[in-house]
């Protein structure tokens, strides 16, 4: 959460000045709302997988490999929520992820001979 706080408040103080966009405070906090309730969802998700070991010992054991193959994919969502969403939300980062992946286009520069008459 703290990376994407940091992300937005960079985003934020970019000046118009310098090419860059400004970021409408409204719209930051909303990013930052959202990313923290997806992240608290998957983390709950994966909070209540876990009691569910817990509180039921004598789970059948067709009902524990259920459960333990969906808290794989739980704690998966619950580890990879932040950066995918900061990611996606962030055209600063993903400007710079396209040019680290060769995404970018890159200005060329023709060289013509000259010709003498």
């Amino acid at each position: 959460m703290n990376s994407c706080m940091v992300v937005c408040l960079c985003i934020r103080k970019k000046s118009s000045t310098s090419g860059k966009f400004i970021s409408n405070p409204k719209d930051t906090e909303a990013k930052l709302f959202l990313f923290s309730l997806l992240t608290g969802l998957s983390f709950s998700m994966s909070f209540v997988l876990k009691v569910i070991f817990f509180l039921n010992p004598n789970m059948s054991d067709e009902m524990y490999v259920v459960i333990n193959n969906v808290q794989a994919y739980a704690w998966d969502l619950f580890m990879l929520t932040p950066p995918w969403f900061i990611l996606f939300l962030s055209s600063l980062i993903r400007n710079e992820f396209k040019k680290v992946l060769g995404f970018t286009k890159h200005q060329t520069i023709v060289v013509t001979p000259m010709t003498v008459s």
